[in-house]
């Protein structure tokens, strides 16, 4: 049968008119509807073999009717999808069910574009299929539009994702971590990793890498000088490196060389800059395929690079703050002597801020003379590394005044008068100022606006207070202060403390005060190690509380032999 003698009996079939003249003016019509639609139409028998196409069929696949020798031939759907898609066809059309599906089809330029086909039965009166009408309808514009939509919110979701993970630590390597993890499961990557160059060492070095479980860490230092490679070649106009295949790639042998040493195959690489310089570059890679990145993906490990950049920085800065204070920690925060005659000795400091090892309060132990013995415990106004500038100043200034007088008051009275007449402090210290004698057990002291100190009797289990009897050094020039004197038996303690003790609980409304830290110091077993107890009283506090401390704290506790 001609395709001649098949367009005349469909046309019958669907019209009714079967007289020459009539039937030749329906199909002239019938033709220039199916010609002009915008869908591929086409028609196929009750089995389902398709017998009729439209002229726009025609003209997307370039394939004439006579060379369709079957429902895909020669291979117009993709290969990815044709055994689904006609395996479907199939069994859907031998049901007499309607059929719809999306698949991708090759036009004549060889491009393949996405379509929606649809397939519907014609019956007759009795019910029985005639033959089947279906049409593909072009929605590869819809689907690029929904893959960019999804792509993103994908973008968004993942920089959202790392955004909350990064806010919850400080610490830079872990939010390198944090981003090369999220990065590394969301691209479906094989590696992701950060590297940080060191242009004054000219290395560069790669923290925690996220890898495939089969693949080797690369983490480590990596000299420039001896790969023979710098890293700014990569980015020769400072802009991200995208490598689809090494092996291919039309660069400079040493540059493939390195990149092959780390299993890398296909790679984004966004360059970070500082001053002009190179200083950072996020890494997302293939190790064993090529890869074809997408716009899309590219864009994903920009703007990671650049969420991760600021939070890196600020980290940075502040890993370096808390290396400063660990330096001000040794200097300013010595340990404590390994004998003090007739005495044993434990402290406890924790500072409020994690940017720094150290804060205002501060406790120091040293010896005067062979007898002679200074203890002290001081609170600086503030925290962090501003309060411990002003710490240096304060405790070398009181050791000096200590060994030129011996006296606590003396001490406090000429250090007072330095700081206010040379305007030295922003804001004050307190200072509890004590000299024990170990040839008498005697200590003289002066409280200088500080917590009030401790003293548990060994013999009653008495607490006796040391209240204060000065103000704060700093606030007033010609301030007086009054000298105390202790006197300390076999297996008495002595505790001293700062403020962030005393007003620990204040924001739950379970204030401990003087009273609730002596009824905890009251309650510790007296024959525990003091530096024991001293970390044992704070872990204590803290849970009378309720809360943990939001200011600095330092204790120091004291045991005559």
């Amino acid at each position: 049968m001609t395709e001649e003698t098949i367009n005349h009996n469909l046309l019958a079939t669907f019209t009714g008119v079967y007289d020459g003249e009539q039937l030749a003016d329906s199909e002239l019509r019938f033709r220039a509807l199916a010609d002009n639609v915008a869908q591929l139409v086409w028609m196929a028998e009750p089995g389902g073999k398709i017998f009729w196409f439209n002229q726009r069929w025609y003209d997307f696949t370039g394939v004439p009717i006579h060379r369709m020798t079957g429902n895909d031939s020669p291979g117009i759907i993709h290969p990815d999808h044709r055994e689904r898609v006609v395996a479907k066809y199939y069994k859907q059309t031998q049901q007499g069910k309607e059929w719809d599906d999306t698949f991708q089809m090759r036009g004549q330029n060889g491009e393949y574009r996405w379509f929606l086909s649809r397939a519907a039965p014609v019956r007759d009166a009795a019910g029985r299929i005639l033959l089947w009408c279906g049409t593909n309808t072009d929605v590869t514009e819809h689907r690029l539009a929904e893959e960019r939509l999804a792509a993103a919110y994908k973008r968004e979701s993942l920089i959202n994702k790392i955004g909350e993970a990064i806010r919850s630590t400080r610490n830079p390597e872990d939010i390198q971590s944090t981003a090369v993890n999220e990065l590394g499961q969301a691209l479906g990557v094989e590696r992701a990793y950060f590297t940080i160059t060191n242009n004054r060492r000219g290395s560069s070095w790669i923290g925690r890498d996220y890898r495939k479980p089969d693949l080797p860490s690369i983490a480590g230092e990596y000299n420039h000088a001896q790969y023979k490679v710098d890293p700014s070649g990569y980015h020769p106009d400072g802009r991200t490196l995208v490598v689809t295949d090494v092996d291919t790639w039309d660069w400079p042998e040493p540059f493939a060389n390195i990149l092959r040493s780390l299993r890398i195959r296909a790679a984004i690489k966004v360059p970070m800059y500082a001053e002009g310089r190179m200083v950072a570059r996020l890494v997302v890679a293939m190790a064993n395929a090529p890869r074809e990145w997408t716009a899309d993906e590219v864009a994903l490990v920009e703007a990671v690079a650049v969420q991760t950049r600021a939070a890196v920085d600020a980290a940075f800065i502040q890993e370096k703050e808390h290396r400063i204070a660990e330096q001000l920690q040794d200097a300013l925060r010595p340990a404590l002597p390994e004998t003090v005659p007739g005495l044993t000795i434990g402290a406890f400091t924790r500072p409020a801020l994690e940017e720094a090892a150290i804060g205002g309060d501060f406790f120091d132990v040293f010896s005067l003379s062979d007898s002679l013995h200074a203890l002290i415990i001081g609170d600086v106004s503030g925290k962090g590394l501003a309060a411990a500038q002003q710490l240096a100043l304060v405790r070398n200034c009181l050791r000096m005044t200590l060994y030129l007088f011996h006296s606590p008051v003396e001490a406090a009275a000429r250090l007072n008068e330095i700081l206010v007449t040379h305007n030295l402090l922003s804001g004050f210290v307190t200072l509890f100022i004590a000299i024990f004698d170990s040839e008498t057990g005697k200590i003289t002291y002066a409280n200088c606006g500080h917590e009030t100190g401790l003293v548990r009797r060994n013999a009653s289990s008495s607490i006796e207070l040391l209240e204060s009897s000065g103000f704060p050094l700093g606030v007033e020039g010609r301030a007086a202060f009054e000298e105390g004197v202790l006197q300390l038996s076999s297996g008495d303690q002595l505790m001293l403390y700062t403020d962030g003790f005393t007003e620990l609980g204040k924001s739950s409304g379970k204030i401990l005060g003087t009273e609730g830290i002596a009824q905890l110091f009251s309650a510790l077993p007296a024959g525990a190690a003091v530096d024991e107890a001293a970390e044992q009283l704070v872990k204590q506090a803290e849970a009378a509380a309720g809360v943990g401390f939001h200011d600095d704290v330092a204790v120091l506790m004291i045991r005559c032999d």
